[in-house]
C-alpha cells in the first residue's frame, strides 16, 4: 500500500519512564551531557540516570527526524530505531499512522518499545529494541520478534487429552485444543506452527528490574487454529535475558495477570 510521507500524521503517546536497580539516579539536571543537535520533534526525553558511571547525567532521546525515523539519542551519539513509514499493515488509504512508543532505562541498557495501532486483523502491531550503552557508543543487542523469532516443532498429538506437545526455544510446551479446535486440526494437520504476528507487549517496573512480556499470534498453515504465545524476559544491570514462554491455551491465568485481555 502506498502512502505519502507528508500526509503521515503521527500520533505519539508519551508514557511515563522509571529505571531500575544498577542506574545511578542523579536528581541535579542541570548536570547533563551536551548532545549534538539533531532536528526533529522529540517524543520522549530521560535525563535523570547516569548510565556509565561518570557521575554525569545521560540525556537519552527519542527523536522523531525529517525523514520519519525514530532516532535513539544518547549524549552525542544515535541510533535508528525504525522508520515508521515502514509498516505496511496499516487499513484504508486515507488512514492516519499512529503508534506510542514507551522508554525505559535499566543500568546501561535502553529499552524502546512501539505499538502501531489499526494495522491488521489483530488490532496492533508491536516490537521491542535493547540497545547498550557504553563508551558513547550505543549498539542494538536485541529486536522482538525480528532477531528472537519463536520456531515450533509438533513432537507429538494426544487426540485424548486434546494437547499439540511443541518444541520451541525454551523447550517443550503445550497446546490444549479445544474441541472445535481438535476438529480443525485433525482435518488440517501439520508438523510446524508459525510465528505470524506480535500485536502488544507489556512492560513491568520492578526494584530491581524490568520485566518484558511479550504477545504473539502462531499459527498453523492451512488449519485454522490460533494460539497465543507469551514471552518473558529479565533485564537487569547485567543485561536482557528471554526467561520464560508459554501458550494461552496451558496458561491462562498468567495473561491475566500481566494485563492481557
Amino acid at each position: 500500500m502506498k502512502r505519502k510521507a507528508v500526509a503521515v500524521f503521527i500520533s505519539i503517546m508519551m508514557i511515563a519512564y522509571t529505571g531500575c536497580t544498577g542506574n545511578n539516579k542523579n536528581n541535579d539536571v542541570n548536570n547533563v551531557s551536551q548532545m549534538e543537535q539533531i532536528d526533529g520533534k522529540s517524543i520522549d526525553v530521560i535525563n535523570i540516570y547516569d548510565l556509565d558511571g561518570d557521575r554525569i547525567n545521560d540525556k537519552v532521546e527519542l527523536l522523531l527526524d525529517a525523514k520519519l525515523n525514530v532516532v535513539l539519542i544518547i549524549n552525542n551519539s544515535s541510533i535508528k530505531v525504525f522508520d515508521v513509514s515502514n509498516e505496511q499493515q496499516i487499513f484504508g488509504e486515507n488512514l492516519q499512522d499512529h503508534f506510542e512508543c514507551q522508554l525505559r532505562a535499566c543500568g546501561n541498557t535502553i529499552v524502546v518499545g512501539r505499538t502501531y495501532t489499526f494495522t491488521n486483523k489483530y488490532g496492533s502491531t508491536a516490537a521491542i529494541d535493547c540497545f547498550e550503552y557504553n563508551s558513547n557508543q550505543i549498539e542494538r543487542i536485541l529486536s522482538v520478534p525480528s532477531t528472537k523469532e519463536p520456531t515450533f516443532t509438533v513432537l507429538d498429538y494426544n487426540p485424548n487429552n486434546n494437547i499439540i506437545e511443541m518444541e520451541t526455544n525454551l523447550g517443550k510446551r503445550n497446546i490444549i485444543l479445544s474441541d472445535d479446535e481438535k476438529r480443525d486440526y485433525e482435518s488440517f494437520p501439520s508438523p510446524e506452527f508459525e510465528y505470524t504476528a506480535m500485536p502488544g507487549y507489556r512492560i513491568i517496573d520492578n526494584n530491581d528490574d524490568i520485566e518484558i512480556v511479550t504477545r504473539g499470534i502462531v499459527t498453523c498453515g492451512a488449519c485454522p487454529v490460533t494460539q497465543e504465545y507469551y514471552q518473558k524476559y529479565y533485564l537487569s544491570k547485567d543485561g536482557i535475558s528471554e526467561e520464560d514462554s508459554w501458550f494461552q491455551s496451558e496458561k491462562p491465568e498468567l495473561a491475566k495477570n500481566y494485563g492481557f485481555q
